[in-house]
């Protein structure tokens, strides 16, 4: 697995995602509408959310926000959430920690994978995407 990403899983061991926002002081605000039709959005210790989100679709948000706080928050950058941005290595990075933030409590091979993170709140396209990336992290 990408150590970027098992050492972000460690990072937040333990927490829930309330506990780990009070913790690090990330306070979460939601707004009617961000840019380029974002969903969520990183900027330092703020993540943005679009309002009116489905529940578990906005944990899901927050948690690919929080893996960019925890993995990247060095490089300076803010980062936002869209469904099309799944391409950049960072951003693949952000949904992988999500998805296995999401499913911890999952046995992996004993559950439908896709259908799980599906039932999370996690889009099909990510979820299939999780799905291959996992494929390849196993057989490395």
């Amino acid at each position: 697995m990408n150590k970027k990403i098992k050492d972000a899983l460690k990072e937040m061991e333990g927490y829930s995602i309330k506990e780990f926002l009070l913790e690090h002081n990330i306070r979460v605000y939601s707004t009617l509408q961000l840019e380029n039709g974002e969903d969520g959005f990183l900027c330092n210790d703020k993540i943005i959310v679009r309002k009116h989100l489905p529940r578990n679709y906005r944990k899901f948000v927050v948690l690919h926000e929080i893996g960019h706080y925890i993995m990247h928050s060095n490089d300076s950058l803010a980062f936002s959430y869209t469904q099309l941005g799944h391409r950049n290595k960072l951003e693949v990075e952000a949904n992988m920690f999500a998805c296995l933030k999401l499913l911890e409590n999952d046995i992996l091979e004993e559950v439908n994978v896709v259908s799980s993170l599906l039932n999370k709140g996690v889009p099909e396209q990510i979820a299939f995407k999780f799905i291959e990336w996992y494929i390849t992290q196993k057989e490395s």
